[in-house]
């Protein structure tokens, strides 16, 4: 319902940078995926049937799409805010291959079991490389909040914590669901720091919007301030010149 709303919020919303907007639309509609899928992957298992059998594949599959495209989305948002300049391209090469191994391996997995593989009660069981794999994603995101306490005196305070609260929470996330696996903490604690870092940057950009119009009208007033005054100093000239010959005095009155 966060997502949902949040979305909905996005699209109504026009002081919000474009490109902002349109990386929370795209992450928030994979974070609601992956929260539906993952809710849906249990709907179908032990229940009979070769229906339900590859509903529980399908639905486990794009479960674990869905996470892996969360986790590179969001570093891919993050180097472009923290390095505008594309000096650390060889860390988007490596998230870029991460994200292609996950993606080649779990549609692999779908034929060898890999990563996950669903028996014929249609239970699903973790495969040999599930933990290797599944990993990447928490790494990503380690790996991130590393590079934000490296690059913290190169961005603004206010960017540096907004990405500081999106990387801590997802982490303790993930160290509470290792210790309660049945409870789904880790999706939790992914849309608690989204929903915090939107209102964040819907606040920020939502002041920085009224800012530009007030210093537009600012702009606007002292423009039309110039062009009046020359042509105040010309009339009043022109009528100083004419009393000169009709009335001395008044005109240096």
């Amino acid at each position: 319902v966060l997502c949902l709303l949040s979305i909905l919020l996005l699209v109504m919303e026009r002081r919000i940078d474009k490109r902002h907007s349109r990386f929370f639309i795209a992450y928030l509609s994979i974070l609601f995926a992956l929260i539906l899928f993952g809710m849906l992957d249990q709907l179908g298992q032990g229940k009979p049937g070769m229906g339900w059998h590859l509903f529980t594949c399908l639905t486990l599959y794009l479960s674990l799409v869905f996470a892996a495209l969360q986790a590179y989305l969001l570093s891919m948002f993050f180097l472009d805010n923290v390095d505008p300049e594309k000096r650390l391209r060889a860390l988007r090469i490596v998230f870029t291959a991460v994200l292609a191994f996950q993606l080649v391996t779990l549609t692999l997995s779908l034929w060898n079991g890999l990563v996950f593989s669903v028996d014929g009660s249609n239970i699903a069981h973790r495969g040999p490389w599930n933990q290797p794999v599944t990993s990447l994603s928490g790494l990503l995101i380690v790996l991130d909040l590393g590079i934000l306490l490296f690059c913290r005196n190169q961005i603004s305070r206010n960017l540096f914590w907004n990405f500081f609260i999106y990387f801590t929470i997802p982490i303790a996330g993930m160290v509470l669901q290792v210790m309660h696996p049945k409870v789904y903490i880790l999706l939790g604690s992914l849309v608690l720091a989204t929903v915090i870092v939107f209102i964040s940057f819907v606040k920020r950009e939502t002041m920085e919007y009224y800012e530009q119009e007030q210093e537009y009208e600012r702009t606007k007033t002292a423009l039309m301030l110039s062009q009046i005054q020359p042509h105040f100093l010309y009339n009043s000239l022109g009528v100083i010149q004419e009393l000169c010959h009709s009335d001395p005095k008044k005109a240096e009155e």
